[in-house]
């Protein structure tokens, strides 16, 4: 009679990170059905099917996101956001608190699906150009070529050693 050998567990489109011991899937037989997310390597998970290897996928922590269960966001910089292409099977649908899947270009790969208004899928461009304007005992005048973005700027954070001394509006260069 043959022993059976131990369960394998199927994963795809998840995010597996941060294990405990530092290794995420050793304890397990896994097969690695696409599209998922490793912050190491002892998963073993194939770049051939989409999925990635010692990526950090941001996570945030473990708190309610709206939905039934708590959830782990993502921010919009995750290389796991719309890392799915929404041709592939199982795409669309809805993430684990009930969010339409893909808000983006792609859909996200684990749990939690970024909710992205307006399709701003870019960052702005830095702005260029910086310049004083004026210089006097209580204050310093900026000004600067603005930056572009896809659906517009909301406003500029102006900083001085780190710490943010004003904010503008989106179109104050």
């Amino acid at each position: 009679m043959k022993q059976p050998g131990p369960p394998v567990t199927t994963l795809g489109m998840s995010i597996v990170a941060d294990g405990v011991s530092g290794q995420s899937c050793s304890v397990f037989a896994l097969t690695d059905a696409g599209y998922n997310l490793d912050s190491g390597t002892t998963c073993g998970f194939s770049s051939s099917n989409g999925s990635l290897n010692s990526t950090n996928p941001q996570l945030g922590a473990l708190q309610s996101n709206g939905g039934p269960t708590q959830t782990m966001a993502l921010p919009l910089q995750s290389p796991a956001v719309n890392a799915i292409p929404v041709t592939v099977s199982g795409c669309t649908g809805t993430d684990q608190r009930g969010v339409t899947r893909p808000q983006g270009v792609g859909c996200d790969v684990g749990a939690f699906e970024v909710l992205q208004s307006g399709g701003d899928l870019q960052p702005p461009t830095t702005p260029t150009g910086l310049a004083t304007t004026s210089v006097n005992t209580s204050s310093v005048g900026l000004a600067w070529n603005a930056s572009t973005d896809n659906v517009g700027v909301a406003g500029y954070t102006v900083y001085r050693n780190g710490t943010s001394i004003a904010t503008t509006g989106g179109t104050t260069t």
